[in-house]
Formats: structure tokens, C-alpha cells, sequence
């Protein structure tokens, strides 16, 4: 599952959750509206089944107080009743508490007189505005939907979890483990960083002039492949350059991946399925490109080298939950270099971040390798440089 599902799904689940205390709230509130236009009628009701009670019962008969208390009187809307015969407390209903219940602010309270052929008979009743049957119906209904959508969002975060494991401890021979080679400058290594670096002087001076792709016949039409929406190949140095310019200037960081998975097909239906997991992780469609014939590179701009392997080792774990949910058996591995205060061009970068990749696909223990340089030594090594050109 990748990150789009994983936000319709979270998307899905908290609208569920809105709608049932939507639905609880507004059903509380309508049933309150109705009871209040409705109280007066069961009162009526209730007296006009007393009278009928009191025309073939007598008052002071045992059938007549449980008449009063039967079903047939007595319902949900009903809290309370209370019959004074010559003034005296013939019959309560509930027998105590009945004070409690007529002071609710859900209750109101009706009283009337009966009058018959030598006696007194005064009904008092109190009636629910919001009775507790309506209340416990609908939060019933509420909470079913909530447990539900709970126990969805914990399959789902179960699925997560076990999904990330899965992927964390792989099969024999594919665990993720992320290689760090360190590239100290050494005296047989100065003639490339020399190189390198006037390279990133020489663009530093021509800004205007790398910005965009020279006019070439070789460019494809177009920014983006139709195969895997993400850019050709033949952008990403001249787009690297650029990029490397901007964060020189603005002294900020940034990490090139290349992202290969030995026996790809690019032709194939889940390239598609790829790019799109891969812009979703990278964010910018133009930062991102094809990559030889089985791999991806992608520049993500202000991004360290320890951020950028958290971030390859997550995008990993990504790729191989997508390879192997179409039982492709490929793997993925992942390379990564970074511009590390140095003044690089856009082909040491790439070559780096290839070398690291090439590395990642040999080392079967090594899903993720980073080629890192040392800042120490590349800032004393261009300090003696200069002092000696000078």
C-alpha cells in the first residue's frame, strides 16, 4: 500500500468518524425538537387512559394500580407518574426517586384533575422530552460506526506495521542494509576533486547558459516519459547542473539517488506504477528521471546525506512491497551522493551515485550505499590547492 492509498484510506476512516458524531448529535437534537411538541400529547394520552381505567376499576383495588403501571400506559416517553386519591399519595411510579426525575431539564411535567362520584383524583406525570430509549438508540448506532472504523484503522495500522517488518527483514540475501563508503582525499585521488572542482567554478560562471536544455535533435519530444511520468534521462545533468549551481550559491545541500532494480522492464505496466510511487516520494515530477535502462535518479534539493539514507532506506522498503506485490522477484538497490559543501559538477555527482548504486547491486547485504567524502580533509585539501596555485 503506498502513500496515496494509506491518506484515501486515513481520509475514509476519519470522515466515518465525523459522520457518526454528526449523526449522533444531529439525531439527539432532532428527537429533543420532537419531544418537546410531543410531550403534551402522551400526557393527554395518559390521562385519557386513566379516566378509561378509573370507569370499570375501582380506585382503591389493587388491578387499578397495576393497571395504571401496565404496558398498554405506560412507555418509553413516560418517567414518571404520581395519583393523589382525597389528597393522600395513592401511587408512584418509579416508587422513590420521583423528584429527581421531574427536576431533569429533560423532563416536563404535566398535572391534571379527575374528578368521579365522591372522590378526588389528581394525575401528575412527568414526561421525557428526550427519553433514554431514543438516547441509547442512536449513540448504539454511533458506536458501531466508530468501532468499525477503529478496528478498520487497526487492521490498516497492523497491516503497516507487519507490511514494514516484512520488508525490513526480507528474504535471505535482500536485507536492507545501508553502506556508507567513505571517500577520504587522498594524494592519487586529487585529479578528479581538482577536476571537479574547476568544472563547478567554470558553471558557477555561466549560470544563464545551463539553466535550460541546450537544442539538441537527440532530446526526445517533451519533458516527461509517457512510460513512467517521470523525465528523460538525457535532462537530468543539465537539470543537475543547475540545481548544483543554486545550492552552491545559496550554500545549501544536495543529495543525488539513483535507484536501480537489475532486470526491470521499463516498457512493462508497473514502471507506471513506480513513477508514481516515486513522485510521491520526491514531490517534484522535474526533479525526477529515467535512468539507464533498469533505474531512476532523482535530486532532492536541501537534503543531507544521513536524511537522504533514512529517506532511500523508506523508499526502498516501498519499491520491494510494490516488486513484490506483482511477484516480479526483482530487487532494488540504491545509491546515493551528495554535494557535501563541496563544488561539484553534475557528472562527478551522477558518477558517485552510479559507482555507490553499482556497489549496492554486488553487495547482496547492501540494499542502500551512500558514497560519503570527507569535509575535513576536501576543505584542507582545496585551502592547500589555492595556496599553492596563489
Amino acid at each position: 500500500m503506498n502513500h496515496r492509498h494509506i491518506s484515501i484510506t486515513t481520509v475514509i476512516i476519519s470522515g466515518v468518524f465525523t459522520a457518526a458524531v454528526i449523526f449522533l448529535a444531529a439525531g439527539i437534537a432532532d428527537d429533543y425538537k420532537k419531544g418537546l411538541v410531543n410531550a403534551k400529547a402522551y400526557f393527554d394520552r395518559l390521562s385519557a387512559r386513566t379516566v378509561t381505567i378509573i370507569s370499570h376499576t375501582p380506585v382503591e383495588s389493587h388491578q387499578f394500580a397495576a393497571d395504571i403501571c401496565s404496558e398498554s400506559v405506560l412507555t418509553d416517553n413516560i418517567a414518571a407518574i404520581t395519583i393523589k386519591y382525597n389528597g393522600q399519595n395513592f401511587l408512584e411510579y418509579p416508587p422513590e426517586g420521583s423528584n429527581t426525575i421531574f427536576s431533569s431539564p429533560l423532563v416536563n411535567t404535566y398535572s391534571t384533575q379527575i374528578g368521579t362520584a365522591g372522590s378526588n383524583i389528581i394525575l401528575t406525570a412527568a414526561i421525557y422530552t428526550l427519553s433514554p430509549a431514543s438516547i441509547f438508540s442512536r449513540t448504539r448506532i454511533a458506536f458501531i460506526i466508530i468501532l468499525t472504523g477503529t478496528l478498520a484503522a487497526s487492521l490498516l495500522l497492523g497491516y503497516l506495521y507487519l507490511s514494514e517488518r516484512i520488508c525490513a527483514e526480507g528474504t535471505p540475501g535482500t536485507d536492507i542494509k545501508t553502506t556508507v563508503v567513505q571517500q577520504n582525499q587522498q594524494p592519487d585521488e586529487t585529479e578528479p576533486v581538482v577536476k571537479a572542482v574547476i568544472e563547478g567554478q567554470s558553471a558557477l560562471s555561466q549560470l544563464n547558459n545551463t539553466t535550460e536544455p541546450e537544442n539538441d535533435e537527440t532530446l526526445p519530444e517533451g519533458l516527461f516519459s509517457p512510460v513512467s511520468g517521470v523525465g528523460w534521462e538525457s535532462y537530468l545533468l543539465t537539470r543537475l547542473e543547475s540545481e548544483l549551481i543554486r545550492a552552491a550559491s545559496s550554500e545549501q545541500d544536495l543529495s543525488l539517488f539513483i535507484i536501480r532494480i537489475p532486470g526491470f522492464n521499463r516498457d512493462a505496466e508497473i514502471s507506471k506504477e513506480i513513477g508514481h510511487y516515486l513522485i510521491d516520494q520526491f514531490i517534484f515530477t522535474d526533479m525526477l528521471f529515467e535512468y539507464k535502462k533498469d533505474g531512476f535518479a532523482a535530486i532532492k534539493l536541501n537534503e543531507s546525506l544521513d536524511t537522504a539514507i533514512e529517506m532511500a532506506e523508506n523508499i526502498h522498503a516501498g519499491l520491494t512491497a510494490i516488486l513484490r506485490g506483482r511477484n516480479t522477484g526483482l530487487t532494488v538497490s540504491i545509491g546515493i551522493s551528495s554535494r557535501s559543501v563541496r563544488i561539484i559538477s553534475g557528472e562527478r555527482l551522477i558518477s558517485e551515485a552510479n559507482r555507490a548504486a553499482d556497489h549496492a547491486i554486488e553487495d547482496t547485504e547492501s540494499a542502500v550505499v551512500a558514497f560519503k567524502v570527507n569535509p575535513e580533509k576536501y576543505r584542507k585539501y582545496i585551502s592547500d590547492f589555492s595556496g599553492n596555485k596563489s
